[in-house]
């Protein structure tokens, strides 16, 4: 701790120091965050008025190919659609696809810069085998390839990080989706799912008090401690976000799935000492 950290009489850091986010936070990520119901809403409207060919009716599966923060939406719309036993949606991250695609594989590119060279790797790869396919992009080669080629895209006109785009990306990939017909995703399943992000960002922002706050209450909590999260079902890209996040602290992260825990690790718990427990 710097000397500048305002601490109470009882010791505990004040996370209600507005000073203390203005020095920990200087690219102002706590504004992104805020407008998360805003990105979300305006991703919803663009997958809903993305031209789907007709063709795209006929997708058995989802190829979604990207890096770093452009594959969050591809790891959270594979937990959802695993959740309703629907088409496969599979997330890659690599420079070559580890499997052959088909006219029923829809393929989707996903670079928020759109010169992720890995990402334009399976883009080319992908156009090679003539699958139906789709860039999520804000631009770069990747924007200009989708214009070229007259393949659809969508675009991400959110400032800042890939990570805090993650509201464009994913609703805009559900809008798209459900018009397939892989994921299903009603209009009234968007509305209450944005309202209720909505609800959650008043909660957990920087100006909601400590005393009510989840997130910062969670942050104390953490505070120099080895983070182990633990995911499964629809949460396992959740969890897996929480162990790749770069920037939620100057901790390290490890993630590993619930199935995993039960068969791996709780047999070895009960030699851990000073291990704390945290559910959510």
């Amino acid at each position: 701790m710097s000397g500048g950290e305002r601490l109470p009489p009882e010791g505990r850091l004040d996370l209600d120091w507005e000073e203390l986010f203005l020095s920990l936070d200087a690219t102002r990520m706590r504004d992104r965050l805020a407008g998360l119901p805003f990105q979300c809403q305006e991703g919803w409207a663009q997958g809903r008025d993305c031209d789907v060919p007709p063709s795209w009716s006929g997708v058995e599966r989802v190829v979604i190919g990207g890096m770093g923060g452009s594959a969050i939406a591809g790891d959270l719309a594979a937990d959802l659609a695993a959740g309703q036993r629907a088409g496969p949606v599979i997330a890659v991250r690599d420079f070559s696809l580890p499997f052959s695609l088909n006219r029923h594989t829809l393929f989707v590119a996903c670079s928020y810069s759109g010169a992720t060279a890995e990402t334009l790797s399976l883009f080319e790869q992908a156009r090679g085998y003539g699958t139906p396919m789709l860039v999520v992009t804000g631009g770069g080669p990747l924007g200009q390839a989708a214009l070229d080629y007259g393949i659809p895209r969508l675009l991400v006109s959110a400032a800042g990080e890939p990570r805090s785009a993650v509201g464009f990306t994913l609703m805009m990939l559900l809008g798209v989706l459900d018009q397939c017909g892989v994921v299903k995703t009603s209009g009234k399943d968007a509305t209450a799912a944005i309202e209720a992000v909505a609800r959650e960002v008043c909660r957990c922002g920087v100006e909601s008090p400590d005393r009510n706050n989840p997130a910062k209450e969670l942050a104390r909590r953490l505070q120099g401690k080895l983070v182990v999260v633990y995911g499964g079902g629809w949460l396992t890209g959740m969890a897996r976000r929480w162990k790749t996040q770069p920037k939620c602290g100057h901790f390290m992260r490890l993630f590993l799935s619930c199935c995993t825990m039960r068969w791996r690790v709780l047999t070895g718990a009960p030699r851990v000492t000073r291990t704390r427990w945290c559910w959510y």
